[in-house]
């Protein structure tokens, strides 16, 4: 009767063999029948294997399409410069604004940014400036073409501003960020509220 490793199965060539020249496992006594123990355990393992396999693909195919995580396109706001005179962002921004924009004033310096509104059903026109702590950055929007200069305008003390301008008409406006003290960067926030979606 043909004698089995107890390891791996394999039919040994002698009978009275103690070491099995497949795997090299030293045994007592070889077994009558080939072990199926392991033929279970991989069985077992591929089983594990492909599950978690499905699952993964499951998971990237939902965040995929759905736009739930992994490959989302929705906009956050962005990082900002990690030196000293970096904006401090907090938590003043409640919702992803339209655009945004960064820039930098140095002391007394004006920078000027021009948007276009097109339109007509906009109920409000929103700018933000959030500026770095210890300087004095002012706010300023013109309406192309308006005879008042810059009408719209925040200039209070500290460089966080905020110019609201409801029921606008559609054109150009030209925003100016100017530094009344200090330098630093400067993030803007530009939002737009339409009729029926305050």
């Amino acid at each position: 009767m043909p004698k089995f490793c107890p390891l791996c199965g394999k039919q040994l060539q002698f009978e009275n063999a103690e070491i099995c020249p497949n795997c090299g496992f030293r045994f007592n006594s070889p077994i009558n029948a080939p072990p199926r123990q392991n033929e279970g355990r991989k069985l077992s393992l591929y089983l594990i294997i492909g599950i978690v396999l499905i699952l993964i693909i499951a998971a990237v195919v939902y965040y995929s399409v759905l736009g739930a995580g992994f490959f989302s396109t929705q906009k956050v706001s962005p990082s900002t410069p990690s030196d000293s005179s970096s904006v401090s962002l907090s938590t003043q921004i409640t919702h992803v604004p339209s655009e945004i924009i960064q820039g930098h004033l140095n002391l007394s310096e004006k920078q000027f940014i021009t948007t276009m509104l097109r339109d007509p059903q906009t109920s409000r026109y929103t700018v933000k400036l959030i500026g770095p702590e210890n300087t004095d950055f002012d706010l300023y929007v013109q309406k192309e073409g308006s005879p008042d200069n810059y009408i719209y305008n925040s200039s209070k003390s500290g460089s966080n501003e905020q110019v609201d301008i409801i029921n606008p008409t559609i054109g150009n406006y030209t925003i100016m960020a100017k530094s009344y003290r200090g330098a630093g960067d400067f993030v803007l926030y530009i939002d737009y509220a339409y009729n029926n979606n305050n």
